[in-house]
């Protein structure tokens, strides 16, 4: 998300790690037969920390444990509600503004703007609140949305959250306020 062109707070450097959502990757790759994806992918991406001399989690699926399933009311199966979010929504109707990367065999997607935003509310440690206070921004000024409605767009979009357990609105809530407080006061 911080790599976005549109959002470019970070400077030329951007971010020290780039996460992905490994669980929705080898899902995809397993229903097209390929049940070694996941091992693949770690290797080609081990190949590129070597080459260029990067951490060894320089691109890593840490926030998978965190980020919440969803469960199909149809199906009754579960599945990735960012990866698919991100992939296949009605909504969002700007996947080329959001691919971050292509190149024959492989397009790096960028999260939806209401995810991308509810994660970095979730955790709001130091750079999460620089981060929420730029796509606050952005989405004020990209797509009109007002700050009041921030919360709504993100409540129905993001309902996996669990926003329904007791205090999980409230803190979200909060933390929404102080973005918006950053993104409209401070320069």
């Amino acid at each position: 998300m911080v790599l976005h062109a549109d959002l470019g707070h970070r400077g030329p450097r951007g971010t020290r790690d780039v996460d992905y959502v490994r669980r929705a990757f080898v899902a995809e790759y397993a229903a097209r037969g390929c049940l070694d994806a996941g091992e693949r992918l770690d290797g080609a991406i081990q190949a590129v920390a070597s080459k260029f001399a990067l951490g060894r989690d320089w691109m890593n699926a840490g926030p998978d444990v965190a980020l919440p399933m969803a469960l199909d009311p149809r199906t009754h199966r579960q599945y990735d509600p960012i990866a698919t979010a991100a992939l296949h929504t009605d909504r969002d109707r700007d996947l080329a503004r959001r691919t971050l990367f292509s190149a024959p065999g492989l397009r790096l997607i960028a999260i939806t703007w209401p995810w991308a935003l509810a994660l970095k509310l979730a955790r709001y440690a130091a750079a999460d609140a620089a981060d929420a206070r730029a796509i606050v921004r952005l989405l004020y000024w990209r797509y009109a949305r007002e700050p009041r409605r921030l919360e709504e767009c993100i409540v129905d979009a993001c309902w996996p959250m669990g926003y329904q357990r007791p205090g999980a609105l409230g803190l979200m809530r909060a933390r929404l306020r102080d973005a918006v407080w950053r993104a409209t006061c401070e320069p």
